[in-house]
């Protein structure tokens, strides 16, 4: 009875029991087990130390074979997306990375979103690098964004840079100045300001000249001497939505147009720019930029474009992980972490390198869903999020022993077993030829005790005294006795030594039962799911 109940929250929770969750459930099927608590809780907690030392597979199939009723498929959350508002042709949509660094996870629900819709209504998704601040890129970002993004969703058409569109922004400043709805303003930063708060246009917005104004941008004119600014409502409530700047001026070397331009959009400008030079008709938005939406719209309305349906969704803050590409980037100048994927990282480029696989994050935003509420996640909840669909995905990973740190160890058996590669689409497959000497792990080397019996997977049972002793050979004979001391996998050779790398970037020797090819990912015994690079062997998931 406990180790049904056991063995259904440990499944609940990829693969751990907690003791204290399933002390209702015996009580409720045997309320008469009350009068001796003290003698339940060890039963509970020896029934679960046993049940968490199997790996989740394992568990699934030995509730399979005693109590079915008890294995629930877990139902998927997902929220379907609504349908995209007024579609009328093809669908274009796009999304906007800054290259201050590469995607991490907080890039991922927006990627899905708009590329959920492009793959529903046959449309094309664009990705736009957002690289008209040159104060704000990191050259190599370039290249990290579009490996990425192309590996996150697998229907992106192209991508662009908004500094491909120069010529645009001119044009689009330059008609806005004839149609009297732009200005050039020589007023400092804080002379501007002050005017906003009396709702009074400053001295520049009335002038006549601000096309020979604007030429001056290109030459004449300092950084911050002059800005471009749209002509809006000067008693609008919100002081930011008040003649708003376009352009300015900006000497920085840029990374993909070294000094050939000087004067630069501001981002509402080329957002609206680039959308109706990419024809875009649709974009999923944080709900965070309906300022900057509106600020678009203006200048859209001003020069007679159209304006892209814009569907938004709601912040979503993720606890206990540092997104900050400005943070990370000087941390690993200081070798604090070795580069943008150290798996200890929440970027893509890290959880890539880990082995976990684009459709688990697709999934993991899909189960969020697209709302206007805000949510918050925390580092764990992300993970066992993130880990349940990975597994579903490779849960067909072959299954191999894996020891860390060896310890050779002698015991008196000359045999040869045969294992399965995966407990139910590839039954054999691993061949061990056992011929008196063992390699375990040193911690489990260390948890020996005297007085119980152990057992080494799939080969016999033993006991320590002085030395590891043959006990007996079969699973039911161990599982017969009350002393049982826990079941250890091992290797009989140590002839493929690699180095393993644990998700808190701990190093540890290692020996591995087979070598695999490059990028596989495979699952070791009692250990959790591992990616094989030549050498070395990294953390995936448990």
């Amino acid at each position: 009875m406990i180790e049904k109940y056991a063995l259904q929250n440990a499944i609940k929770f990829n693969g751990k029991c907690d003791s204290k969750a399933i002390i209702g459930k015996v009580l409720q099927e045997n309320p008469n087990l009350k009068n001796n608590m003290k003698e339940l809780m060890q039963k509970i907690n020896n029934t679960v130390k046993e049940i968490n030392k199997l790996a989740l597979n394992q568990q699934i199939k030995r509730l399979k074979e005693i109590a079915p009723e008890l294995l629930e498929e877990r139902k998927e959350e997902r929220k379907d997306l609504k349908e995209l508002p007024n579609v009328k042709n093809k669908v274009v949509m796009r999304i906007a990375p800054s290259p201050s660094g590469p995607l991490h996870i907080g890039h991922v629900c927006n990627y899905i979103f708009n590329s959920e819709y492009c793959k529903r209504y046959k449309g094309d998704f664009i990705v736009r690098i957002d690289d008209t601040n040159a104060d704000n890129i990191y050259k190599p970002a370039y290249k990290m964004i579009e490996d990425d993004s192309k590996w996150l969703c697998n229907n992106i058409n192209k991508v662009v840079c908004q500094s491909d569109f120069m010529g645009s922004y001119y044009d689009a400043i330059e008609k806005l100045i004839e149609l009297n709805k732009a200005y050039v303003c020589e007023c400092s930063g804080d002379e501007f300001r002050e005017y906003i708060k009396k709702r009074k246009a400053c001295p520049c917005r009335n002038k006549k000249d601000h096309t020979n104004r604007f030429a001056k941008m290109f030459s004449e004119y300092k950084p911050g001497e002059a800005i471009v600014r749209i002509k809006t409502n000067l008693r609008d409530k919100n002081p930011a939505m008040i003649d708003f700047g376009l352009a300015r001026i900006k000497e920085t070397i840029h990374p993909k147009t070294s000094k050939n331009y000087r004067v630069w959009p501001l981002l509402n400008l080329a957002v609206a720019v680039c959308d109706k030079e990419l024809k875009i008709t649709h974009a999923v938005r944080g709900k965070d930029q309906q300022d900057g939406v509106k600020k678009e719209r203006i200048i859209c309305d001003y020069l007679n474009w159209n304006k892209p349906e814009i569907i938004y969704f709601g912040m979503i803050n993720f606890e206990g992980m540092e997104l900050s590409k400005t943070k990370i980037k000087l941390a690993i100048e200081r070798n604090e972490f070795d580069s943008w994927e150290d798996i200890r990282l929440p970027f893509l480029a890290a959880l890539r390198k880990r082995g976990y696989k684009a459709e688990a994050l697709r999934r993991f935003a899909l189960d969020l869903g697209l709302t206007e509420n805000d949510k918050t996640v925390d580092k764990d909840e992300f993970f066992k999020l993130l880990n349940y669909h990975q597994k579903q995905i490779i849960e067909k990973s072959f299954r191999y022993f894996m020891v860390v740190d060896p310890i050779e160890i002698k015991l008196d058996i000359k045999k040869e077993i045969e294992l399965d590669l995966h407990p139910e689409s590839k039954k054999g497959g691993r061949k061990l030829k056992i011929n008196k000497r063992l390699f375990i792990s040193k911690i489990d080397f260390d948890s020996l005790k005297k007085d119980y019996v152990y057992r080494f997977m799939d080969l016999c049972n033993f006991t320590l005294d002085k030395k590891i002793k043959f006990h007996s050979e079969t699973y039911d004979e161990y599982k017969s006795l009350k002393n049982k001391g826990g079941i250890l996998h091992y290797l009989p050779y140590d002839d493929y030594k690699v180095k393993v790398r644990f998700e808190n970037n701990l190093l540890k020797d290692a020996i591995i039962e087979n070598k695999l090819k490059n990028g596989e990912i495979f699952q070791a015994e009692r250990m959790g799911f591992f990616v094989y690079y030549d050498k070395e062997i990294l953390f995936c998931c448990r």
